[in-house]
């Protein structure tokens, strides 16, 4: 069926591929993984822009992704931020409520989109409706750290807290130190930040290099299911060298550049597979296709001798 020639060359492609294969098993297995909970435990946050990057789009939320709600993941979070009042306990719950209430309406504010550059006009347009999301219809921008920040904000408008007022937007970095001045206290212990057992509406989760999002509580309505990747919004970290694609299950989801060895052997294996159905369906492809060509130069040399005779 082939000569030694071809079968020398299968061996060889097929040792090439299972060195390629095998010596690409990655070494760092550190960096972050993300855990998805069950689609009850809602969080609400600002990723990216409508290209996937993080400045040049337009305002406004044009794929419904830039501004979202979906289920918790560990980022994985330092530390929970949560608004505490021990003198006035109803105002503490009706802060946290509203913390959480703004931020499912803001989600869901098509209005609202994502770009670093124009962070700030989230905040200038809602306070020209007199912090009522409900009345915000012009088009305008924030990331991560703003979205936070404009929420807390517009709840300091809401519930006349001046505290709240004035906290103004910084980064992520930036983040804790502001909000625990002014009221949160910050929770850093695993049983907070590695899961979501302990958290409240109205939580802020934080992670101090990269993100932040807002918990909203259990089963909210919007644009849930938005696997979009984390924004990293401080500059002293080169985009271009990290890739943030999600791959794995829905519930089970891992960031590239921590690999799940399971799935990634899994996937090796089944790379594995259709090369080897590749060369198989060649295989026969071109053991056809040499079939014809030796058929039509017999047609061809009797229809030689008919004429020669």
């Amino acid at each position: 069926m082939f000569s030694k020639i071809e079968k020398n060359i299968a061996i060889i492609i097929i040792v090439v591929t299972i060195l390629n294969i095998f010596l690409s098993v990655p070494l760092n297995n550190k960096v972050y993984a993300a855990k998805q909970a069950s689609s009850g435990n809602m969080i609400a946050g600002a990723s990216q822009d409508e290209n996937g990057k993080y400045h040049g789009g337009k305002p406004g939320d044009s794929t419904g992704k830039e501004v979202y709600i979906k289920p918790w993941y560990s980022a994985p979070w330092d530390v929970v931020l949560r608004y505490e009042n021990s003198e006035d306990k109803e105002l503490e719950q009706n802060v946290r409520n509203a913390i959480a209430a703004n931020a499912v309406l803001a989600a869901n504010n098509d209005n609202i989109g994502y770009d670093q550059v124009t962070r700030t006009s989230f905040l200038t347009e809602v306070s020209k409706v007199g912090y009522d999301l409900n009345k915000l219809t012009t088009k305008c921008n924030t990331d991560c750290s703003a979205f936070v920040c404009t929420i807390i904000i517009i709840v300091g408008y809401q519930l006349n807290i001046d505290q709240l007022k004035m906290i103004g937007l910084t980064n992520t970095g930036g983040m804790e130190s502001k909000l625990t001045r002014v009221g949160f206290k910050a929770y850093n212990d695993n049983t907070y930040t590695n899961s979501y057992g302990k958290l409240q509406r109205g939580d802020i989760l934080l992670n101090t290099k990269s993100h932040t999002e807002i918990y909203v509580g259990e089963s909210q309505s919007g644009n849930n299911n938005q696997w979009s990747s984390l924004e990293i919004d401080d500059k002293n970290i080169d985009l271009d060298e990290i890739n943030f694609n999600f791959s794995g299950s829905p519930k089970n989801v891992t960031y590239a550049g921590k690999r799940n060895l399971g799935l990634w052997i899994f996937s090796k294996i089944a790379d594995f597979i259709d090369f080897i159905i590749f060369i198989i369906i060649n295989g026969i492809k071109y053991s056809i296709l040499g079939y014809t060509m030796a058929f039509e130069s017999l047609v061809n040399n009797v229809i030689k001798a008919i004429e020669g005779s």
